[in-house]
């Protein structure tokens, strides 16, 4: 039997051996690397940071810096690289850092935070304003219509008149401590003490006395927590609060008494002298002799 040849063509053709590199090719490819590396750094400009070098120099999570960027708390990119990339000034790094401390240590929301940053509120005023909203949160809860407030028994020009005198805001829905004022008031028309005494002439003779009470509290708030509580502000202004607020109920009831015993004493003491007069006025005087 003959035997066929195999066909050269159906060989394998050899394996090329690939030379190793040589001197010269290492040092095109670093060369090449380096040129590369040097481009990219030139198109990004000196001194700006991305998203994550600002969130690591901040301390403040990148989720929340972009959220502080949506509110409006921060200016937008110094340049946009590309759709997903951008690159912020690092002066930024001290506003997070402030922004921060504003709302953890001081309790400010971020409208209030905004307001702050801008220059439209003083710090200090916005720390307190938050402490008042602190205390009060615990009646915020509650809601009344103006409408259903009448409908129980407030007058509405009574409600028009406490607006007028910057008592009540001018809305169509109380909560907090506008509708505990309403309240009150409406209180005292169930009580009939409208019958003798105008539920907002009440409110006036307390709003002159309480004024000047309130003036005296707030002298002694700025000439001793105000210069000692530091970055403890909101947190003893709230305790401060609370704490004069349970002083005046205690003190009012302790004096209330002492003072209604004294007063009735001086006005008793008063007319003693014109009730003698009286009486003796009105004995009977012997008629004339005839």
């Amino acid at each position: 039997m003959a035997v066929r040849k195999k066909s050269s063509s159906s060989r394998p053709a050899p394996r090329s051996v690939r030379a190793p590199p040589t001197t010269q090719d290492t040092a095109a490819k670093k060369a090449r690397s380096s040129s590369s590396s040097s481009s990219s750094s030139s198109s990004r400009p000196p001194g700006l940071l991305r998203m994550g070098e600002l969130s690591r120099r901040s301390g403040v999570q990148a989720s929340t810096i972009k959220h502080y960027l949506r509110e409006g708390l921060l200016p937008g990119a110094a340049v946009s690289t590309a759709r997903n990339s951008a690159l912020y000034d690092p002066m930024l790094v001290e506003r997070l850092v402030q922004i921060k401390d504003l709302q953890t240590t001081h309790f400010l929301p971020l409208w209030r935070i905004k307001e702050v940053l801008a220059g439209k509120a003083d710090p200090l005023v916005a720390t307190v304003s938050a402490a008042v909203d602190r205390v009060n949160a615990d009646d915020g809860l509650r809601r009344a219509t103006r409408a259903s407030l009448v409908q129980q028994g407030l007058a509405a020009a009574e409600l028009d008149a406490l607006v007028q005198a910057g008592l009540l805001p001018d809305n169509d829905v109380f909560a907090g401590d506008d509708l505990a004022l309403a309240e009150t008031l409406l209180r005292a028309h169930t009580a009939g003490l409208a019958d003798h005494l105008s539920p907002v002439e009440i409110v006036g003779r307390y709003v002159d006395n309480v004024r000047r009470l309130v003036e005296d509290e707030i002298a002694i708030f700025r000439d001793t927590i105000l210069s000692a509580a530091g970055a403890r502000l909101a947190d003893s202004t709230v305790e401060a609060m609370r704490v004069s607020e349970r002083l005046v109920v205690l003190l009012r009831r302790r004096l209330l008494l002492p003072t209604f015993e004294r007063t009735m004493a001086g006005a008793t003491a008063s007319t003693a002298p014109r009730s003698r007069a009286a009486s003796r006025s009105a004995v009977v005087r012997p008629g004339p002799r005839r």
